[in-house]
């Protein structure tokens, strides 16, 4: 199994737990429990177009669903709706920080299995196409690992800025200046990146 499908499994269930462990009510649990069907269905999907060529054209789109479940978290565990549904209440607020941790391996996770399966929609036309299978083989692994890199060092410097927030919340910017501040970075960073893989 390839790097990208493991790494996938592991941020998956690792935020599976987390999520569970978190949860203090059933809509909790109903959730982590379709987070969970849902990224199954997806690593299905995944690993059909890797094994089956013939099916290589169906890309799976069912796992950008998995990023509805952070946010409805977030939405029922803090802020406006959760004061006026406290019955309803998914995320301890006791664990809301080290809740907000985990947001980004489903993220991760989806980045994973983006590479995967954009590497085999590569990988399977240019074999046909008369390539050599081992060299190609050789050059997607190399790009998912490239990705895999880029994700995990994403990973942990989202997760350094978000323990940060959560050790010093005396700093307050403002949510329209954390937005401004994330899309210049994030902008810099891209075109940096864009600019020396040209």
């Amino acid at each position: 199994m390839r790097i990208a499908l493991v790494s996938s499994i592991f941020a998956s269930f690792l935020f599976f737990l987390i999520f569970l462990l978190s949860a203090v009510s059933n809509l909790g649990y109903i959730l982590a429990s379709l987070f969970i069907i849902l990224f199954i269905l997806s690593l299905y999907f995944s690993l059909k177009i890797q094994s089956d060529g013939s099916n290589f054209k169906r890309f799976s789109r069912v796992k950008f669903f998995i990023f509805l479940f952070p946010i409805l978290a977030l939405i029922f565990s803090s802020g406006y709706l959760a004061r006026y549904t406290s019955s309803f209440l998914a995320i301890s607020p006791s664990y809301e920080g080290f809740f907000s941790l985990s947001i980004i391996l489903p993220e991760f996770s989806v980045l994973c299995l983006i590479a995967e399966e954009t590497a085999t929609r590569v990988k399977i036309p240019m074999i046909r196409a008369g390539y050599d299978s081992h060299e190609v083989e050789t050059e997607m692994k190399k790009f998912t690992n490239h990705i895999i890199s880029i994700g995990a060092v994403s990973l942990f410097i989202s997760a350094g800025f978000i323990f940060l927030l959560i050790i010093t919340p005396e700093i307050d910017i403002g949510i329209f200046p954390a937005i401004i501040i994330f899309i210049i970075v994030y902008m810099a960073v891209i075109f940096n990146f864009l600019r020396k893989n040209a």
